[in-house]
């Protein structure tokens, strides 16, 4: 396996854990039985299928072109360091592109 190939799955691990790590954070080291609104991960349907969301609305992981809710400008560009992918709702990658030709939210963002 070259190296290219080993970098996506321990980025996409550490991501994982530097959310995991927050959310103990800011929950005090607290067991919540109920998400708060404003931490809840919910799906939303876009072009590339049902992804996973924030609360806003905003897909996961976060992309800094896509604003508002449902966009996925950033799907399969390679920045800061790693190709970004949004999060399927088994929490997977979804590596294809988007099923529509036409870019979200009139965003300048391309492949």
């Amino acid at each position: 396996m070259n190296r290219a190939r080993l970098t996506v799955p321990i980025l996409a691990i550490l991501l994982i854990a530097a959310i995991a790590a927050f959310f103990v954070a800011t929950s005090g080291g607290t067991t919540k039985t109920a998400a708060s609104s404003s931490s809840a991960i919910s799906l939303e349907q876009t072009s590339l299928g049902s992804v996973l969301t924030d609360a806003s609305g905003r897909t996961l992981y976060y992309y800094v072109g896509d604003q508002q809710s449902g966009q996925t400008a950033g799907q399969g560009l390679n920045q800061f360091g790693a190709r970004w992918y949004v999060l399927s709702s088994a929490g997977q990658a979804i590596t294809s592109r988007a099923t529509s030709t036409t870019p979200s939210s009139g965003s300048t963002y391309g492949y």
